[in-house]
């Protein structure tokens, strides 16, 4: 594992509980605890001390992992591009075009009877 700076006084230790992760990643207690043997990908990598019944998080790892899942900016659409409306594809008639076919069919039909 490679060698981190702890980060500028965040006010997170630089090892913590599921309590302090829950805030971090957004999820409840309950589910990362849960994630931890169900879906490990779900949840940072943890460390369980010899002696410790809770798992614990080192800061750097938790960063390492989130930023793993960073998506990447995207830059602004193009000021040259034009706002060309997409043309949409064939689909189902509206009501009145449907109502104008029938009326149009049914007077053919019945002009030529």
């Amino acid at each position: 594992m490679l060698a981190h700076t702890p980060p500028a006084d965040t006010g997170i230790p630089p090892v913590f509980g599921v309590s302090v992760l829950s805030e971090l990643i957004q999820k409840s207690p309950a589910s990362i605890l849960a994630d931890r043997s169900r879906a490990p990908h779900r949840v940072p990598p943890s460390c369980e001390p010899p002696g410790s019944r809770q798992p614990l998080w080192i800061l750097a790892d938790v960063l390492d992992w989130l930023r793993h899942y960073q998506r990447p900016s995207v830059p602004p659409p193009a000021a040259t591009a034009p706002d060309t409306p997409r043309r949409r594809g064939p689909g189902r008639p509206p009501k009145a075009e449907q109502a104008r076919r029938a009326a149009a069919a049914q007077a053919q039909k019945g002009g030529a009877q």
